[in-house]
Parts: C-alpha cells; structure tokens; sequence
C-alpha cells in the first residue's frame, strides 16, 4: 500500500495566510503527498466566552511561569482541533504539518518507513522536525531512513506524527489550553507520554516564515534570561559547562542535533 493511500497528512493554515498555504501545499503535491488543509484558530478573533471555555490561565501561569500570547492559544487550539478530528475520524495515526514547513524530499520514504512500526495504541509522539537534543539510549533503526531516538529537548511542532493513543494524552493534557502546543519538554517531566524525533529529520522550518512568525509570543519560550532572571540563567550554565558536560552527556550518550539544508527551495511555487 503506498504511502499516500494510507498515511492522513494535516496542514494548520491560517485563512488569511495564503501565500503559506500556496507554499506548504505545492511541496506536499510535488512529493505525491494527499493532505487535508486544517483551518487554524485565529487567536485574535476569539471572543471573551471563548477563552474562557478554551483557556486556562490558572494552570498556563504555573506550567509556564507566564500567559500566552492570543496567537500562541489560536495556535495551541489549533492543534487540539487536529487531535480531535483524528480521533473522530477513526484514523490509526496522522502526520501534523504547520504551513511554515520545509519538507525534504525523503520524507514520503520516512513516512513508509514510520508506518511499519506504527500501531493506534502507540503511546509515542513523533517528531519529524529538528529537535535540540536526543540520546542514543534505546533507539530504534529504520532501514534507509534513519534512526528513531528519545529526545532530551526539542521546542518546535512543524512535523510531528501521532497516533489515537498519543492524540488522546495530548487532548486530555492540553486542553483546556494551559501552555503552547509544541511544549514538549513539560510533557516529558509528566510522563505523559513518550517522545521521540527522527534522525536525520525531514521537516524543517522555512526561514522567510520563520523571522516573521504569525504566533507573537514566540521568542518568550527561547528566552529565559528575560523573563527568570541572570541567577537561575548563570547556575543553568555552570551546569551545562561542567556536571553536563563531564558526567551525563557521555554517560546517557546525549547528542545535539544539526541543522540540515533540505534543498526544498525548488518546491516554491512560482
């Protein structure tokens, strides 16, 4: 069975966004990929009743020591809305896409690849895109694709496969809304779930959409300095230099990814 006949594709696209629709959709059609397109929730335009059914600013302050931006709990919604419709849909697993993604050309290969140790009752989220790092400890190869490893730490959600399972956990967890949608760190310390990214990865994140990211709040995640201060920042650091460094990246065989040129720049629409 081919790839294309069995594997359920979403794109979250923004309405009003139709340059990166016109963008994410023309390389999934040149790489023979079916998708559905997903219309995202646009933050800005929820009213009060909205958030205060969908939103959970309690629980958003203590998980992520801060609230989240409209566009951040559109995008968050989002996401949500995709786990529903999966699992209404009685489809055994999905791959979720943002519209800023990078698709490489390998990746209906890897998809193949997934499908062959994929099962709906699999409690594994999937991450095609970069993640920040990994360990070799009990990964798991796939043959002329790459290797399947836990991650260590990982912020971005531009492709990630799910399956029923996994989309349940992530429903009963994240909604109400009470942090961003790719938080998988947090997750990770819950126990919720398992989550492992795919290397090398095949969905990267195009710059152009990247700089001017339609999600404000965004470089709050990435910024710790900021917003907890220079102590927590300093003590992080020196642990990261030396007890890191020395003892536990070589003792768990942690790695960092690298980023990869996906050579997609063909795949733009002209």
């Amino acid at each position: 069975m081919k790839v294309t006949d069995s594997f359920p594709i979403y794109v979250i696209n923004l309405e009003r966004s139709r340059d990166r629709r016109a963008r994410i959709t023309h390389q999934l059609e040149k790489l023979g990929l079916q998708y559905t397109v997903f219309n995202a929730v646009d933050g800005k335009s929820l009213s009060e009743d909205e958030l205060s059914r969908d939103y959970d600013p309690i629980t958003t302050l203590a998980v992520m020591g801060r609230q989240l931006s409209l566009g951040e709990i559109g995008c968050s919604l989002s996401h949500i809305g995709v786990y529903r419709d999966l699992i209404e849909s009685q489809a055994p697993y999905a791959l979720i896409l943002e519209d800023d993604a990078e698709l490489a050309e390998t990746l209906p290969k890897a998809l193949a690849a997934l499908e062959q140790v994929l099962s709906p009752q699999d409690n594994r989220v999937y991450l095609l895109n970069q993640v920040h790092r990994y360990t070799l400890w009990n990964h798991k190869k796939l043959p002329s694709v790459g290797k399947l490893c836990p991650i260590i730490e990982s912020y971005c959600a531009n492709g990630y496969v799910v399956t029923r399972k996994s989309a349940e956990v992530l429903l009963q967890n994240l909604y109400p809304v009470n942090q961003v949608a790719d938080n998988w760190n947090t997750l990770l310390k819950l126990r919720t779930l398992k989550i492992v990214g795919l290397i090398p990865y095949v969905v990267g994140l195009y710059n152009d959409h990247a700089v001017q990211s339609n999600i404000e709040g965004r470089e709050e995640l990435m910024s710790p300095l900021k917003k907890r201060g220079l102590k927590p920042y300093l003590k992080k650091m020196l642990y990261r230099k030396f007890a890191y460094q020395i003892f536990i990246k070589p003792l768990f065989r942690i790695k960092k990814q690298k980023s990869l040129n996906l050579n997609q720049r063909e795949l733009t629409p002209k």
